[in-house]
């Protein structure tokens, strides 16, 4: 249990605003990764799993249970910290990038008159 307090962040925002406060160049880097990795993962999910029910929600739960999957083996691997933030960071990344291949399929697809 000693390690749960040691090697984990679990206060919500907390990370994030630090990110905003700090605005360095590792900070911002750290923010923008978590968020653009899983953009790619919430791209080709879909793509992957074509003809899935509900996509939003799908991606949603991958995002969030990959991710805590990689921030729980850094907890259990002592390899990094887990840190809620970067659930959220990359759950919101998952959902972004669902978002914006979605915009591009309704942007590209042919327009019917």
């Amino acid at each position: 249990m000693d390690q749960l307090t040691v090697r984990a962040d679990l206060i919500p925002f907390h990370e994030i605003v630090a990110y905003c406060e700090q605005a360095t160049l590792h900070s911002w880097v750290n923010f923008a990764g978590n968020i653009l990795i899983f953009m790619l993962f919430g791209m080709l999910l879909p793509l992957l799993l074509r003809g899935m029910s509900n996509p939003w929600s799908k991606v949603f739960m991958l995002s969030f249970t990959f991710s805590l999957g990689l921030e729980t083996s850094q907890l259990i691997l002592t390899i990094g910290t887990f840190d809620v933030d970067d659930l959220i960071l990359n759950t919101f990344g998952g959902l972004l990038g669902h978002g914006v291949l979605r915009w591009l399929q309704i942007s590209i697809a042919p327009k019917t008159s």
